[in-house]
């Protein structure tokens, strides 16, 4: 079932990190779920006990060379804050990650990921941490980058070295949509904001200012998946994530 998650957080001084996480966390809600539209509250227990590795509620839809070594979740945008934290937490319960940055490189040293009660091994050396670099504007890049996962946590979002927010929050999201239908990965999930079907509200107004045209893109990019996906007749799905904002208390 394809859904839609409209996450409300139940303290204005919760951590950024455990926010974030609580986004992924709500995945599993979503893949539990039958209806097409879904509001929940996600408390620090929720975020705590939950994480990125959620996403294992995607279809078991997977091209790994054995039965016995389940397919990896990719995560786009992994050298983002959310997309960093969502791969140290698939890694923290033992699942196969692909971290995907423009870069190649994988950890970003700003990031604390103990934040996800993760201290291990952040190398290739670890045989469930694959790092590749994949640019979201280059549609060759990402068909490669996806092929043989199960899932793909899309938490790229536009910056001043990754394009903007045509590039990264429209064209961008929807690309990766159109490539995992390509590469039969079982659950798509975007990670959008709050505010994308609210163009009178302060938070679009503000966002939209703050980062040209990014919520009108995020919106496209909604949308473009969504028309992806109606047509699709193989049970591949996609989650799509509106949190509201965040903020580290001052």
């Amino acid at each position: 079932q394809n859904t839609y998650m409209f996450i409300k957080m139940k303290s204005k001084m919760m951590p950024a990190a455990l926010a974030y996480l609580s986004f992924v966390a709500a995945v599993l809600l979503a893949t539990s779920q039958n209806t097409a539209a879904l509001s929940i509250s996600v408390n620090r227990r929720d975020a705590l006990i939950g994480g990125a590795a959620t996403v294992l509620g995607a279809p078991s839809i997977t091209r790994a060379a054995s039965s016995s070594t389940p397919a990896p979740v990719a995560v786009l945008g992994a050298s983002g804050k959310t997309g960093a934290l969502c791969v140290a937490s698939l890694l923290r319960r033992g699942l196969p990650v692909v971290a995907l940055t423009r870069s190649g490189e994988w950890p970003p040293k700003k990031i604390d990921l103990n934040a996800v009660a993760f201290d291990g091994d952040v190398t290739t050396s670890n045989p469930l941490l694959n790092i590749q670099a994949c640019d979201v504007k280059n549609v060759e890049s990402l068909s490669s980058s996806l092929s043989g996962c199960r899932a793909v946590v899309y938490a790229a979002s536009a910056s001043k070295k990754g394009g903007n927010s045509k590039e990264v929050d429209g064209d961008g999201v929807i690309a990766a949509g159109n490539a995992c239908l390509q590469q039969n990965v079982g659950r798509y999930v975007v990670i959008s904001s709050g505010s994308t079907t609210r163009p009178n509200s302060l938070g679009f107004k503000f966002t939209e200012m703050a980062v040209a045209g990014i919520m009108t893109q995020k919106r496209r990019g909604e949308v473009g998946v969504r028309d992806a996906y109606s047509n699709n007749q193989s049970g591949l799905s996609y989650t799509i994530l509106r949190p509201g904002g965040l903020d580290e208390p001052k």
